[in-house]
């Protein structure tokens, strides 16, 4: 029986690794932040053994992933708290006397827009899939992503293009 790499990858020891690594140097980052970068880093790993790279220093190839899965997500933390409305600067429609000339909200059925939306992602074809969840939910580059899913970046934006129409299309 011929054994692969993937199989000799001991994912628990690169588990300790990967958060060590993380609790180490990137301690501004909230705990569940670190553990969403350890997995997905390991998720990279993976994809690259998957795909026939040659990985002779797992722990060290996991150590680079972190660190710059780590800093984009620092960088996406830092954008979110930068965005953020101070608690106090709030206010509700209803305690406006001039709530007229305020723009009204937009009445949505959210649990019936999410279940659509949900529909309309699981029903495109897998590759429009693939690039609709990498780049718009996961939140990568196509640059990011381009590799992970292993298509040329031209490729990867008209798939992308074509599952925002197919969405778009479905939710309306």
């Amino acid at each position: 029986m011929k054994t692969t790499q993937i199989q000799t990858l001991d994912i628990q020891a690169l588990n300790e690794v990967g958060m060590r690594r993380l609790n180490a140097r990137h301690r501004g980052l909230p705990y569940s932040y670190r553990e969403e970068v350890l997995q997905d880093s390991l998720i990279d790993l993976m994809g690259v053994v998957e795909r026939g790279g040659r990985v002779e220093n797992p722990a060290a190839f996991l150590a680079v992933i972190v660190d710059r899965t780590a800093a984009t997500a620092a960088t996406k933390l830092a954008e979110l708290r930068e965005n953020e409305t101070p608690v106090g600067l709030t206010y509700d429609l209803e305690d406006r006397n001039d709530k007229a000339d305020l723009p009204q909200p937009a009445a949505v059925d959210y649990p019936f827009f999410a279940a659509s939306f949900d529909a309309a992602v699981r029903a495109l074809p897998k590759e429009l899939r693939d690039a609709f969840i990498a780049i718009d939910i996961r939140g990568l580059s196509q640059d990011e992503a381009a590799p992970l899913l292993d298509v040329p970046q031209q490729t990867l934006s008209r798939r992308l293009d074509l599952a925002r129409d197919l969405v778009k299309e479905a939710v309306a």
